[in-house]
């Protein structure tokens, strides 16, 4: 549904159904972010933690990395008093490791979490702007912006959707080897699943792609046996951040990575990519 509905036609009898953009806002920015970035191309970011026992001693493995890879889906709108417009996450896949492989974390895609977005935090500035979109007689001269160069005209009018949050909600599975120090024989190799919802948000992005953004657990991953549910195992936590690097700017290969066909992060490229872009930092 159109945000502005009714048969207004515009000069040169143009009819907003018609039109070569969407009047409903929250379709427009997941168009817009779309056209911008490419359809059916996953973004990636990178970010860094550490692992430690229940009662908050460190796990000598080293620093974790982590990496996320998500699509951009379609775009929704709640009308009412506080309206909202929110644009849809696909979570592909997220993995946590260290360096060595004792750790081995990924996205469990047997239970997926509760639907991802980013949502506007200034619907105010929407409105006055698809006001503006709205008035019929505006629509010439915003066809030709489009028709010269979709590209252009989404970079120029997505600014509006901003500030806006960000929340990624997923479950994870996996193992911690016997490769680190101090791992017990007893704990090597048992699947751990975490014992809560694990959030993943920023509550002020100022744009998107948010190049070097916190964006982090709202609380400690709280991993258990994945048979005995009431036994912690260990704590991910210290989260530094899950950054976005500035090179998805640039619209890089490895920053707008591949196309969707590629649906998973291996954990040989996620070395590969903490080597290229985490590495340096590391060592400081």
């Amino acid at each position: 549904m159109n945000f502005f509905p009714g048969p207004i036609k515009a000069l040169g009898g143009f009819i907003h159904d018609k039109l070569p953009f969407s009047l409903n806002p929250a379709e427009f920015w997941a168009d817009a972010m779309k056209t911008i970035y490419g359809p059916g191309h996953v973004l990636l970011g990178l970010g860094q933690s550490n692992m430690t026992y229940p009662d908050g001693t460190p796990m000598n493995l080293g620093p974790l990395f982590s990496g996320l890879i998500f699509t951009v889906g379609g775009g929704f709108s709640n009308q009412g008093a506080l309206p909202s417009f929110h644009v849809k996450l696909h979570l592909l896949d997220f993995k946590i490791i260290n360096w060595d492989g004792g750790v081995a974390m990924e996205y469990d895609t047997t239970k997926p979490g509760d639907d991802c977005s980013l949502v506007s935090l200034n619907p105010q500035k929407i409105f006055h702007a698809f006001t503006e979109f709205g008035n019929p007689l505006n629509w010439p001269h915003l066809i030709e912006e489009f028709t010269n160069n979709p590209i252009e005209f989404f970079e120029k009018h997505i600014d509006v959707f901003y500030p806006a949050g960000i929340n990624i909600n997923l479950n994870l599975r996996g193992t911690i080897g016997g490769f680190g120090q101090g791992i017990t024989g007893i704990m090597g190799g048992r699947n751990l699943v975490n014992k809560n919802p694990i959030w993943i948000c920023c509550e002020n992005v100022p744009k998107f792609p948010p190049a070097n953004l916190g964006l982090c657990p709202r609380d400690p991953i709280v991993l258990v046996d994945e048979n005995n549910k009431n036994k912690v195992v260990a704590i991910v936590q210290n989260v530094e951040t899950i950054w976005i690097h500035p090179a998805i700017e640039a619209k890089t290969e490895l920053a707008i990575c591949q196309p969707i066909v590629a649906a998973t992060l291996s954990y040989d490229k996620l070395r590969d990519l903490i080597n290229t872009y985490l590495q340096p930092s590391i060592s400081e």
